[in-house]
């Protein structure tokens, strides 16, 4: 299933939007590559880009939540951190056992449920706090 990216998900703040559209985008990539029997090719390339795409994206927005004095900030912190951990241990898990169908099954449904998830229920509460 694609995930896609609705006005409901805005945070206020365009720039994080428009990384939320990203990530979004290549979650979806990896489900078109598994789709079309390219999952084990592309998984690699995916989780490359987005582990570095999302500790970017991570830090942009905590400091998006401190500066607007979200209340919100620690709890979003720590959710990243939790994604942090578990998207690690699924990258580890590829590189030391191989790249396949499963696992990238597993990937983008813990990827994109947790990316929507969070959006719409931890990073909306900065909208609030944008002046």
């Amino acid at each position: 299933m694609a995930f896609e990216w609705t006005e409901a998900m805005s945070t206020g703040v365009e720039a994080l939007d428009n990384e939320h559209r990203t990530l979004i985008a290549w979650v979806n990539r990896l489900e078109e590559a598994t789709a079309a029997g390219r999952a084990e090719g592309e998984l690699l390339r995916v989780l490359a880009f987005l582990g570095t795409y999302a500790k970017q994206h991570f830090a942009h927005e905590e400091a998006c939540f401190l500066s607007h004095q979200c209340p919100h900030s620690a709890a979003n912190r720590t959710a990243h951190e939790a994604f942090v951990a578990t998207f690690t241990r699924i990258k580890a898990d590829c590189e030391a056992r191989g790249v396949t169908e499963a696992k990238a099954r597993e990937l983008h449904a813990f990827r994109g449920d947790w990316l929507v998830s969070h959006i719409l229920n931890v990073d909306t509460a900065l909208k609030p706090c944008v002046k």
